[in-house]
This record gives structure tokens, sequence and C-alpha cells, in this order.
């Protein structure tokens, strides 16, 4: 809730009075030492006017809270990242790769690449030895000659990342990569910003063939995995001829 609000820059005391409650109680919730009732998460959407992916985040959240303790209790080793080993097939990845020349992977929700195509690897140049897209986005350059809309393509994946810690109660491998990529400006700044995100707001993704010096775009499709394996999502990107433009072009340096 304090993200939501801060986001909005609007003071706890303004924002507890049109929830009609005192401005400690606010904190307390905003603290995690206090979980909201339904009624007050559907008084808070309302009066943050909050769109529908930040509801649900809002409300996956306040679904799997339980309140902390006033006195913090010593310290617990983090619980491993859960393990994905096993879970990709030998007909997973036969399915990958008769996608070519389509890019095609399975992502967890860390955004690790769990498996991936090769018309995918060489989408996404240095992607295969970060592991991770979250990572790329942040720690490798290619990310940023390779994705001609890289800021909005970044905090869409920031946002998403967000969202898919709520869904799953803000496990210890998030706290982990948070960490990590929190020394990251730009990382910083997009999660800072408080989005949350369950989906694309467009298809298409637009791209820079180093191997041949031309812009394409892929049409995405992301879709969520088989009900009875651990939570992941299949990403398709159909190849396509470019259609981002001269002025996305010109923004990412490709078009003088």
């Amino acid at each position: 809730m304090r993200e939501l609000r801060d986001a909005r820059g609007l003071p706890r005391a303004q924002v507890a009075k049109w929830l009609r409650m005192q401005p400690n109680s606010l904190g307390g919730i905003e603290n995690g030492y206090r979980v909201p009732t339904p009624e007050s998460v559907d008084q808070f959407a309302r009066a943050m006017s909050l769109s529908p992916a930040e509801e649900r985040y809002l409300r996956k959240l306040a679904a799997v809270s339980k309140p902390k303790a006033k006195l913090p209790p010593r310290p617990k080793a983090s619980s491993p990242s859960p393990d994905y080993s096993n879970v990709i097939s030998v007909d997973m990845q036969a399915g990958l790769d008769k996608l070519v020349p389509h890019a095609a992977a399975w992502v967890d929700p860390q955004w690790r690449v769990l498996a991936s195509n090769e018309a995918y690897r060489l989408a996404y140049p240095g992607l295969e030895g970060m592991g991770n897209v979250l990572r790329w986005f942040f720690r490798h350059p290619e990310s940023r000659a390779t994705m001609l809309d890289w800021e909005a393509e970044a905090a869409l994946t920031v946002a998403w990342f967000r969202a898919l810690v709520g869904e799953h109660g803000n496990p210890a491998w998030a706290l982990e990569l948070l960490r990590e990529l929190g020394d990251s400006v730009d990382f910083a700044r997009m999660w800072r910003a408080g989005t949350v995100t369950f989906s694309r707001k467009t298809p298409h993704m637009h791209l820079w063939d180093s191997r041949v010096g031309q812009p394409y775009t892929l049409l995405v499709q992301i879709t969520r995995g088989p009900s009875d394996l651990p939570p992941m999502q299949h990403f398709l990107g159909i190849r396509m001829p470019y259609q981002g433009g001269d002025a996305l072009l010109r923004r990412a340096g490709r078009l003088h």
C-alpha cells in the first residue's frame, strides 16, 4: 500500500482520511504489522483509482500476508530457490525447437530462462550466459543494443516481476534478486515507480538484429504453463518485418 501511495505522492494522513481510519492504523498496514481487511482493500482501490493489475497485485499480497511480530524474530536462513532442474521434458524442448525461426522459451517467475530455442538465443545475445531476463536487461550491454525500446521493455519486465513476486507471497528468491540488482540505478528507479502488470500493453517487441544490421519485430505471446507443473510462462515471439517506425529507430540511435 505504501508503494502505491508514494507513487501517487499522497501523504499518509490524507489517504487514511479517505479510508476512514487513523494514520497509525494505515501505517501498521503499510509496515506489515497489520493485515488489511477485504473492505479496506476495496476502499483503498477505489480511493487510489488503482488499475486492474494494481488491484489484483494488492489483493494477492493481502491474501497471503501475515502480521509481523512487533519485535522481529531472529533472522532465519533464506529458503532456497524452487528447483526447476527436472521440469523441462524432452518433448517440451522439442516443442520449442519446432517453432524456429520464431523465438520461444520457458521462463519461471524469477525470469530465469529454463529452456529456449536457437531463435530465442540469437534474438537476445548474451542472455543464455546470464540465464535471467532481469539480469540481462540491467547487467548486460547487449540488452540496450538489442532492444530498440529498451526503457519500455525493461520497465515492463520489472513491473511484471513485481506482480509475480506479489502472486507468490514475497518469496525469499525475490529478495535475493532485489538485493543483487539494487545497485542498478535504472532498476532501482523502475522498482520504486511501483508499477504492476500481468501482461503486455502491446504484443509488438522491436529489436535490432546485429547479424544483418536491420530492425525487426516480434509478435509476442506469453501464456502460463501447464497447471500440473511448477509456475512458469511460455514465451513465443513470432518474427515479422519491423513495425516500430522511424521515430523509435532515431531514439535508439539506429537512424540518423
